[in-house]
């Protein structure tokens, strides 16, 4: 394979050639003004590494990884990462819109492209005399044959089918959705074959078919990977270790996301069983330091009662001096070791993670009653028919999961069960009286940004006094003055939806509806809304495709829109893969 680079192979398929170079990070470090990101950390990723990377969304992931890629420079450290090939997935992607989704898609695979148009005007017209021609012909079949691309169009076409994108192959990029892009991203990175694949968030704009297809794709993957999701289920299936970012530091465990959440309940009981050590060494300390008060006082009641010449009077003072400095010693020490243990204490009380302690509270009206009850109900959009004859019953403590297809009508059929617009055409809807229903959406509408958090609080529950709403905050993690006077604009998502599920509990509330409530949230705010849901003993209404959460809150009927239809499942999702058969059979 004369005058061939390998380093330029960028294959597609069976003949893959994945660089075995580890990607290394010496003491890497990052601030931003007085704020430390990263403090000397030192990882590395080699092939056929399946990592996870965890951690409170602001912590710095996306920094790490820009700074792993070499979109970012450290401040400090160095980054070994030359000759990789590193697909790195964005939350944001800018593109032309004037390509076409197919150009956009082989943006990575430019060369195969290329090599491919050649060798087939080649073909056509082959020249075994010309040695230039035949040893051009040759490279090129070399070429193709290594990275098995002679079907690269194929190929492409089905990784876009997967990803939901098929159909616009050849449609600009400017036709397509913010969700379709960012799919046409992620399939632009997995058709470059990179030796190193680093994803931020890529399920997030993916249904149930391309979020599975995906995990199929990634276990098949034998280059490096580095992933950031909120998805559990996900992080289980496709990796095999967990990075942990906190505090500006990486901690690395040997497992996947279920693997690092036990060691992390171990190292919680530790710590639980350590403030119960040092607790009761501060009350033992407190005890000596008012023991040796006692035998402070005692020592100098005794001195008053001596006569004068009861011992020599020299004597008297020397060993009275000598005891009270002897008092005071060990007083001081006792308080020294008082001191000390308070604040490893007071270290390791810190450590605790916040817990969020709810306080939803529902209607005691429609307590064990139906809420709604559809039935026969067609529901239409842009005068096209989207939902025909769909029935649906909702009831009083029912925890009811529906998904979907992106498309599919979803959204339009929560909001006009509920008579939120004007799209039922026929069929009946009956609700029950005065139903207090709460819909939090993907942008979580209900939260005015131009507000702090307690205005907030306030413009939903103007009659509740403001130390009433202040306790009622608190409940949900907002508990000091500057939180609460915090600008919503300044939120982060996981606080986003911690106020709008504040706002909505704020009243009694028959029936929560909750539309994707998950998307762009880490897993510490995904499971303090869990804790939250998991108390709330009204009604659930819920689209998500997070089957661990759907699962984590008790959700116990589920229901698919597919073809036009509203089709209720035999399945829930606490029974597994069962569940994902029968949801994929409908979808």
């Amino acid at each position: 394979m004369s005058g061939y680079n390998k380093e330029m192979l960028n294959p597609f398929g069976s003949g893959e050639y994945i660089n075995l170079k580890p990607l290394v990070a010496t003491d890497i470090h990052k601030e931003y003004g007085e704020r430390v990101v990263l403090n000397k950390e030192t990882v590395s990723i080699n092939s056929g590494d399946r990592i996870g990377l965890v951690g409170a969304n602001g912590v710095g992931k996306t920094t790490l990884i820009r700074i792993l890629t070499g979109e970012e420079p450290p401040d400090s450290g160095r980054v070994l990462n030359e000759g990789l090939r590193i697909g790195y997935l964005a939350q944001n992607f800018t593109v032309d819109g004037e390509k076409t989704v197919y150009e956009v898609a082989t943006e990575g695979a430019i060369h195969l492209v290329n090599a491919l148009e050649e060798f087939e005007a080649k073909s056509s017209e082959y020249q075994a005399q010309d040695l230039d021609f035949v040893a051009r012909y040759d490279h090129l079949l070399s070429l193709l044959q290594a990275n098995d691309a002679f079907d690269l169009p194929e190929k492409v076409q089905t990784v876009l089918e997967h990803l939901g994108v098929g159909r616009e192959m050849d449609s600009k990029v400017s036709t397509l959705s913010g969700g379709q892009i960012m799919r046409l991203a992620l399939a632009r990175i997995l058709i470059s074959k990179p030796d190193i694949l680093m994803l931020d968030e890529p399920t997030n704009h993916l249904d149930l078919h391309a979020n599975l297809w995906l995990r199929e794709f990634l276990a098949e993957w034998q280059g490096g990977l580095l992933v950031v999701s909120h998805d559990r289920d996900f992080l289980n299936e496709v990796t095999t270790s967990t990075w942990e970012l906190v505090d500006a530091e990486i901690h690395l465990y040997g497992g996947n996301y279920e693997f690092y959440r036990e060691q992390k309940g171990l190292q919680e009981a530790a710590r639980e069983r350590e403030v119960v050590r040092l607790s009761g060494e501060v009350k033992k300390a407190k005890r000596q330091i008012e023991k040796e008060k006692q035998r402070a006082a005692h020592s100098a009641r005794k001195d008053l009662t001596r006569k004068p010449d009861d011992l020599d009077r020299v004597r008297a003072h020397y060993f009275k001096e000598r005891a009270t400095k002897t008092a005071g010693r060990k007083k001081r020490g006792s308080e020294d070791k008082r001191d000390e243990v308070s604040e490893q204490l007071d270290a390791v009380k810190r450590k605790a993670p916040a817990q969020i302690s709810p306080n939803i509270t529902e209607s005691e009206t429609h307590k064990g009653k139906r809420l709604i009850s559809t039935h026969g109900v067609s529901c239409s959009y842009n005068d096209q028919i989207i939902i025909e004859e769909g029935d649906m019953n909702i009831s009083f403590g029912d925890r009811i999961a529906l998904f979907g297809n992106n498309g599919s009508g979803k959204s339009t059929w929560i909001k006009g069960m509920l008579g939120l617009n004007d799209v039922i055409t026929t069929g009946n809807i009956q609700l029950a009286q005065d139903i207090n229903t709460q819909l939090l959406d993907q942008r979580y509408a209900i939260v005015d940004h131009d507000q702090t958090v307690l205005e907030n609080a306030q413009r939903v529950a103007p009659s509740t006094h403001q130390n009433d709403l202040r306790l009622h905050l608190a409940r949900f993690l907002f508990r000091e003055t500057p939180e609460v006077n915090k600008r919503a604009s300044v939120l982060s998502g996981g606080e986003t939806a911690r106020l709008a599920l504040a706002m909505m509990a704020i009243q009694p509330v028959d029936l929560l509806v909750l539309d994707e409530p998950t998307n762009n949230l880490d897993i510490e705010s995904i499971e303090q809304i869990e804790s939250v849901l998991q108390e709330f003993k009204g009604a659930i209404l819920i689209v998500s495709h997070d089957i661990s959460f759907l699962r984590n809150i008790g959700v116990d009927q589920s229901y698919v829109i597919a073809n036009k239809r509203v089709v209720k499942l035999m399945a829930t999702p606490s029974e597994g893969e069962h569940f994902k058969e029968e949801l994929l059979e409908v979808l």
